[in-house]
């Protein structure tokens, strides 16, 4: 029996630019990133048996140079010859449960580049003959004004200082957190450069989505400039951009450039409400956030929808979440994201018989659509817990309250009920 590739074929290893915040470009933002799993990189050497390999970063590689890499070249051979790349596992993981998935979601997205136009622009080893972007997903370095509990200095510079507090303490777990020491900073400054963005403007005669997040992009003004350069190609007038957004401030030059593109989408990263919110997303304060969110609502220009992201510390109070922004204002939409890196703060570590009691009230939610209850009861409804990465969250909270001077046990107190029992 065959293999059918239009099983394993997904749209974005040829139409698609997913960068990262130190400059590293993967296949897409659900792929599997463990050990760069899923970045641009090339074959160079072979010792002792090992295969050695260059990872390829902006502002050192020429875009199609990263386009085309090896690894990319390779994962297009075996969707078209109806193979599962590994690095794919998540999609088709999920579409094997009766899920969505990343993969039919851009199908939906970009339906006018079928499979055949794939392989008329396919060569025999991958590569493509004409690199033709049609989404580019910017993730601007790590220059933020905020520090996430979900976050790491590689996506906010203003964790380092309390990541080698947490690395070099003396607690249960130091040496279990993920390592960002070694990495070279410098290839965070890729989104300063001029050059890069000349590189990719030069691709972007089709582009039709792009989706700008950071760090905090608004704190980089480069970005400012190629959207301008957007405009004035003529390009900007049949594409749709979406930001994720701290939503502390946004300045008046991004009303001004919006205005002129196809459509523009603010999904504001907010992830509980008022000092819950503050709690995961320090130090942001609750008025800044609605006072942005309001600017939103009341522009022409723009439409907003709320991505939250789901870890440990939000998870039971999802429901409430939903309730509160139903009753703000009933035009704004709330998507979910779910934490998978790091692991230990993915809600599927929380203890099973607790998280039966949390879903089962998120059954019961009105304000929650059935197809996000549904992923939730799929996603978290069975699978037990590991008791390491339990107690690994834990202590790593416990230990970031005191640096930070917070406290987890009065910010979420009914939570803090249900793990006592």
């Amino acid at each position: 029996m065959s293999k059918d590739p239009n099983k394993t074929f997904c749209v974005l290893p040829w139409i698609h630019l997913a960068t990262h915040p130190m400059g590293h470009v993967t296949l897409c933002c659900e792929a599997d990133m463990n050990n760069n799993a899923s970045s641009s990189r090339d074959k160079f050497d072979t010792i002792d048996g090992k295969q050695l390999e260059e990872l390829k970063y902006l502002g050192k590689h020429a875009i199609t140079k990263i386009h085309n890499s090896d690894y990319f070249n390779e994962v297009r051979k075996q969707m078209l010859e109806g193979e599962r790349p590994s690095a794919c596992t998540r999609c088709f993981d999920r579409e094997d449960q009766g899920l969505d998935s990343k993969r039919l979601l851009e199908h939906r997205e970009y339906p006018n580049y079928k499979i055949e136009e794939a392989i008329e622009n396919t060569n025999d080893n991958g590569s493509l003959k004409k690199t033709d972007f049609r989404f580019v997903e910017f993730r601007l370095g790590n220059v933020c004004n905020v520090k996430c509990r979900t976050c790491n200095p590689a996506s906010s510079n203003r964790w380092k200082t309390d990541y080698e507090k947490l690395q070099d303490g003396d607690w249960d777990g130091a040496k279990a957190i993920p390592q960002y020491r070694g990495i070279d900073w410098s290839t965070f400054d890729w989104c300063e450069d001029p050059d890069v963005y000349e590189d990719i403007l030069d691709k972007c005669e089709n582009l039709e989505s792009l989706y700008i997040n950071g760090g905090e992009p608004t704190l980089i003004k480069e970005h400012w400039t190629f959207l301008q350069q957007l405009i004035d190609k003529g390009f900007a007038k049949n594409i749709k951009v979406w930001y994720s957004l701290n939503m502390t401030m946004i300045p008046d030059i991004a009303f001004e450039l919006w205005s002129q593109f196809k459509e523009v989408e603010i999904r504001a990263s907010i992830d509980d409400i008022e000092h819950r919110n503050t709690y995961i997303r320090h130090p942001t304060k609750w008025k800044n956030v609605l006072k942005t969110v309001d600017l939103c609502l009341n522009s022409d220009t723009v439409r907003i929808k709320i991505l939250q992201t789901i870890s440990v510390y939000n998870f039971p109070y999802l429901s409430e979440f939903h309730d509160y922004w139903n009753n703000y204002n009933d035009r704004i939409e709330i998507a979910h994201n779910f934490v998978m890196y790091p692991d230990f703060m993915a809600p599927d570590v929380i203890p099973l018989e607790i998280r039966k009691k949390i879903i089962e009230k998120i059954m019961q939610c009105n304000t929650m659509s059935q197809q996000q209850k549904h992923e939730i009861q799929q996603l978290y409804g069975t699978k037990e817990h590991d008791p390491e990465k339990w107690q690994l969250f834990l202590n790593y909270t416990a230990e970031l309250d005191s640096i930070r001077r917070e406290s987890f046990d009065e910010t979420f107190p009914e939570f803090k009920e249900l793990i006592d029992g």
